[in-house]
């Protein structure tokens, strides 16, 4: 998601005089958080469950940073908050601020709008790098809320590890979540870019979406193709003749080995110990690796970032 799209929202806003407002005071009704929610859609699920409608809701806890401003659908785009709005709205909720600035990826301190003396939010059309995913429906059954609820994703998908699913934003009649329980692998790779990212934190995610575009590459020229992405996509089953839809999910695996393969090469490299006889040993590695998969190495390796290769 993009860091500083708050920053420039509410830039140009005229200066508004500061109200008077009374406290905020908790909600009757709370609802349990889900991981990765988007603010909207968190805040429509609070405001349904206590009867308010969105409109009026919103107004209980900011003002619009735009001139008519109004809630959104939390379908199609997300709501951004400054730190007043947020503690208001925390404790309408019943929950700690650092509670929801957990459980809500646009509520973190860089995705807030600007300090202001008066609670303020905002919602654009459309935010850069912000892609609205339909959450788990196993995940929304046990939080007990009925309405379709979205995550805020950095990309146009999600994996749901604990339910084995698929998450994307298609809104399609009959493009439920797309089931994982015929290829275990998939949610292997998640699991183990779940773990790099962790450790490396900003490096281990451009290091996936470098391989990503990369292994996208080969996806797009169908005679590139690895055979197991077709294999996959047979298991599939109805959901597998989207072509589009499943690209993410086929290739997904072989991914993740090759950001896997990168990372241990930073590593060396940022010890100083990659060698050119090292550096060209891993070109072999990664090669037979691609020929494992049945897709050509050299595409693949000419493409690659040169900054990346040492070259």
């Amino acid at each position: 998601m993009a860091t500083t799209a708050g920053r420039s929202r509410s830039a140009g806003a005229p200066a508004r005089r500061s109200k008077a407002w009374r406290p905020a005071q908790r909600l009757a009704l709370s609802v349990r958080s889900i991981g990765g929610e988007s603010t909207g859609s968190f805040a429509r699920r609070l405001a349904d469950a206590n009867g308010i409608p969105d409109q009026e809701f919103w107004a209980m806890f900011g003002t619009p940073a735009r001139k008519n401003g109004a809630p959104s659908d939390p379908r199609y785009s997300d709501g951004y908050l400054n730190a007043a709005a947020l503690e208001r709205l925390a404790v309408m909720a019943g929950r700690q601020v650092r509670e929801l600035q957990f459980a809500l990826p646009n509520l973190r301190p860089h995705r807030l709008l600007p300090e202001q003396a008066d609670p303020v939010w905002d919602w654009p059309w459309d935010t850069s790098g912000c892609f609205l995913v339909r959450v788990c429906e196993v995940c929304a059954h046990i939080k007990n809320t009925s309405l379709l609820s979205y995550l805020a994703s950095d990309s146009t998908w999600q994996v749901c590890w604990s339910h084995r699913r698929w998450l994307d934003n298609r809104r399609e009649p009959g493009t439920d979540a797309i089931t994982l329980d015929a290829l275990p692998e998939v949610l292997d790779a998640h699991q183990q870019r779940v773990v790099l990212e962790r450790r490396l934190g900003a490096g281990g995610r451009a290091l996936f979406a470098d391989a990503y575009t990369i292994v996208s590459y080969w996806w797009n020229v169908p005679a590139l193709n690895a055979p197991v992405w077709r294999s996959r996509q047979h298991l599939l089953a109805r959901a597998g003749r989207d072509h589009l839809r499943v690209a993410p999910l086929v290739f997904y695996p072989e991914a993740v080995q090759l950001a896997q393969a990168v990372a241990a090469r930073e590593r060396q490299r940022l010890r100083r110990a990659l060698t050119p006889e090292g550096h060209y040993r891993w070109l072999d590695k990664v090669a037979a690796a691609m020929d494992r998969w049945g897709i050509p190495s050299e595409p693949g390796l000419v493409r690659w970032p040169r900054t990346l290769l040492g070259c």
